[in-house]
């Protein structure tokens, strides 16, 4: 299979119960798709978390710790365009924004 590059244009998110080893799903998806190109999966501390991997279909499975839900969900609101990736040859995937120039600044407070 060839690498995967595909731009998320949407996401979803859900919560399971507490006691579920991987209690918070991110459900992406790219431009006019109406099924996922990407599951982000957050595991909860002290889980083994198993391998990202891609599936036949493309679809990217990224398993990450929970600690990371927070800085994932941040790029997801204040960026775009975001894109997930994944590479054939060293099996991993990630996330990634596109270009943006140097010293562009993020503001929490758009009136200071």
């Amino acid at each position: 299979m060839p690498n995967v590059n595909n731009e998320i244009e949407r996401y979803w998110i859900y919560h399971l119960p507490a006691s579920d080893k991987t209690p918070t799903h991110i459900l992406c998806y790219a431009p006019g798709s109406s099924s996922p190109n990407a599951h982000l999966v957050f595991y909860k501390d002290g889980v083994s978390i198993p391998a990202s991997t891609c599936g036949s279909n493309s679809v990217i499975w990224l398993r990450c710790a929970a600690f990371q839900f927070h800085e994932i969900i941040e790029t997801l609101r204040r960026e775009k365009p975001v894109f997930i990736y994944w590479n054939e040859s060293s099996n991993r995937g990630f996330i990634y924004t596109g270009q943006e120039p140097v010293g562009e600044e993020e503001l929490d407070d758009p009136g200071s």
